[in-house]
């Protein structure tokens, strides 16, 4: 083997090893370390495991891709929150040969952006298909994704006892080490959250807020850390406002809130937290002060951006109802994601997750966003999202 060969073997196994562990802001030191032609030379890699991590500018959709080179630009025009040019993307990388062996992310590419736009019963068939891939190929992190992804699926749609179980089961599977728990305890506690199981919650949010802590204390700038505590801070709010019986509501650490303006403005993950972070706290406000409520929406609409549709449309519409206006704005934006036609997954064998298959999921999606009108109506379609 030449040096040049044995030095990136050497440094994809070290990568790996923290790919395994969920350390994602580790591997960016990592290659951050590295010289420029390294860093070049393992880019399109890195951004098909990564998933998250654009290299260069996303490609016109019309361009003659392979596989993986399709699954590497629909995730970028994904994170990049263009649903449509993703779902051309992914769909490209499907049409090839032998894509699940190159391209098998692709299946869990479509499975977000079905679950994104509101087709939920497309998203659980393309997310039993990626599982059965992951399978086969004993992937184990990856389907410890693939659950958490269908677990997301039956959050939105209020199965909140399928979203526990799917979520546990991605917990167990999650590999050694810390990188990935904090997370794993917010996203149970957005399922016990819904179903009114406020005390389990709080624990699960409390651990997820520590782990995030003890991380921050190492390093003042873990991006992911900080992402990390920002959901486990808006979740606290939502605990909060949900108002269930017999539950004192949990004081939300001021602290917390210093440590987030840490948050890097490049950081794509927390747009979405920050977000509805800001939405919870307009609708603390709809009782007392109307205008700091239409303050916070304000707020909200700014973190989200338009290209984050259905959340900058919630926002937007509880905005306006502040002052007794409804707005048709967005209309437009909204129907181009509800009128995508999915496509259907190779037919396959559903065996383990027979249960999932079975379990009624209406497609209603985002639809309500156009019907709701009141504070109050609005308000609720928080179980929408992934909160």
């Amino acid at each position: 083997m030449s040096q040049n060969n044995y030095q990136f073997a050497y440094h994809v196994s070290q990568i790996a090893k923290q790919l395994s562990l969920g350390q994602t802001s580790k591997i960016k030191e990592y290659v951050a370390s590295l010289d420029a032609a390294t860093q070049e030379q393992l880019s399109p890699w890195l951004a098909y495991v990564l998933l998250n991590e654009s290299v260069g500018q996303t490609c016109d959709k019309n361009t003659s891709l392979k596989d993986y080179e399709a699954c590497t630009q629909g995730w970028t025009a994904y994170y990049q929150h263009d649903y449509l040019q993703a779902h051309q993307f992914f769909t490209q990388a499907i049409q090839q040969d032998n894509w699940q062996h190159y391209a098998l992310n692709s299946a869990l590419g479509l499975a977000k952006v079905y679950t994104r736009t509101g087709h939920w019963q497309a998203a659980r068939d393309w997310c039993l298909y990626y599982l059965s891939l992951a399978r086969q190929e004993t992937y184990h992190f990856e389907v410890a994704k693939g659950y958490g992804a269908l677990a997301e699926i039956f959050l939105r749609a209020s199965c909140a006892n399928e979203a526990l179980a799917c979520f546990q089961t991605a917990y167990h599977l999650m590999p050694l080490g810390q990188g990935q728990q904090a997370k794993q305890y917010n996203f149970m506690a957005s399922a016990l959250l819904r179903n009114k199981e406020a005390l389990r919650a709080e624990v699960l949010l409390h651990t997820s807020r520590q782990i995030s802590r003890n991380q921050l204390d190492l390093d003042p700038n873990n991006q992911d850390a900080l992402a990390s505590l920002c959901h486990s801070t808006l979740r606290f709010y939502y605990l909060n406002i949900s108002n269930h019986e017999g539950y004192e509501p949990a004081e939300v650490n001021a602290d917390d809130a210093q440590l987030m303006t840490q948050i890097s403005d490049c950081n794509r993950l927390t747009s979405v937290p920050l977000g509805l972070l800001q939405v919870a706290k307009g609708i603390a406000c709809l009782a007392q002060d109307l205008g700091q409520a239409q303050a916070h929406f304000t707020q909200a609409m700014h973190h989200f951006g338009p290209k984050l549709v259905m959340e900058y449309q919630w926002a937007a519409r509880l905005k306006a109802s502040c002052i007794a206006t409804a707005t048709d704005q967005g209309v437009a934006e909204m129907m181009a994601l509800f009128e995508l036609q999915p496509i259907q997954p190779p037919v396959f064998a559903v065996v383990a997750d027979a249960t999932w298959q079975k379990v009624p999921l209406h497609n209603h999606g985002f639809l309500p966003l156009t019907t709701a009108q009141t504070p109050e109506q609005l308000a609720a379609l928080w179980m929408l999202f992934f909160i």
